[in-house]
């Protein structure tokens, strides 16, 4: 029974050892149901638990972390037994061997984060501006690399909230993209001006106009084409705009896409829709988390990969 099962037992043992805030843990163990449930009373911390379940022949398993839900979904019966197989030490490894698209990362306070200030926008680079140029830019650059074969050579990016281009000035230095056409979004008219001053000797990068993002009724009418690429980096994050403001974006943005273009969404705080609701909308999910950032939720955890 799973229950027994000695990797799960040294991925108790590793949560244990991980983090020794963790002292006031119960435990239960429902072997009947493939159940192994793990939580602190902690409230300063929040709840851990990890569960596996044996539902219909497949296998769900939640993996909590505090104030972060990560659920692996699966879909074989064999996969019951994976995690047992002596190559997999604890559930840790086991998940860290899934592919993204079975791996997701959400956020249950999402919510409740209030919506920065417009003056933040100003110094916003200040505070975690490092981020995004050190870790979160090179892993969407990373990503997209692994995608690009299943594009056309040629083509358009658009990138909402583009803010002051770093994105697109890192990209256009990898060639990655070279010929594609590449636009810049955002409603931030000092970052658009301090994009369009680095990003001028750049021949295939146009920067527009101040938008309103979130009150547009056609985000994409000015651009001649459909977009193969739509990044969005940080726009659609918690603090930044409210949750159905996200679905109104992200329904425009699955209109204008391509066809089998995609859609790469990432950010410094948590994603405002999870796999389910871009489902809705209309996409195919890709991938949905860089795994072992998951993990560990080491920035960024979240990379979402959607297909039209």
């Amino acid at each position: 029974m799973v229950a027994n099962n000695q990797a799960l037992r040294d991925f108790i043992h590793s949560v244990e050892q991980a983090d020794a805030r963790l002292d006031n843990f119960s435990r239960s163990a429902e072997s009947s149901k493939y159940e192994i449930t793990i939580s602190t009373l902690n409230s300063d911390v929040g709840a851990i638990v990890v569960r596996i379940r044996d539902t219909a022949g497949g296998r769900r398993i939640l993996y909590s972390i505090p104030k972060r839900k990560m659920s692996v979904q699966q879909t074989y019966a064999s996969e019951l037994e994976l995690a047992a197989d002596s190559s997999f030490k604890n559930l840790d490894s086991y998940v860290r061997s899934l592919a993204g698209n079975l791996v997701e990362v959400t956020d249950p306070t999402i919510d409740n984060t209030p919506r920065a200030p417009s003056e933040y926008w100003d110094n916003w680079k200040q505070s975690v501006g490092h981020f995004y140029k050190q870790q979160i830019h090179p892993a969407l650059i990373k990503t997209l690399q692994t995608y690009t074969p299943t594009l056309p050579p040629t083509g358009i990016l658009v990138d909402l909230f583009g803010g002051d281009g770093d994105l697109v000035q890192a990209l256009s230095e990898t060639h990655l993209l070279e010929n594609y056409s590449l636009d810049i979004f955002d409603n931030h008219s000092v970052s658009l001006e301090q994009a369009k001053a680095k990003l001028k000797k750049i021949p295939n990068v146009r920067v527009r106009p101040p938008t309103d993002l979130t009150l547009a009724k056609n985000i994409f009418g000015t651009i001649q084409g459909s977009p193969t690429i739509i990044t969005i980096v940080g726009g659609i994050c918690a603090g930044v705009i409210n949750h159905q403001e996200a679905i109104t974006i992200m329904r425009q943005v699955y209109r204008a896409l391509a066809p089998k273009g995609l859609c790469i969404i990432t950010g410094y705080t948590s994603v405002l829709l999870n796999s389910t609701e871009f489902k809705k909308i209309g996409f195919k999910i890709e991938q949905c988390a860089i795994v072992d950032n998951a993990l560990t939720l080491s920035i960024p955890y979240q990379m979402y990969v959607l297909r039209k």
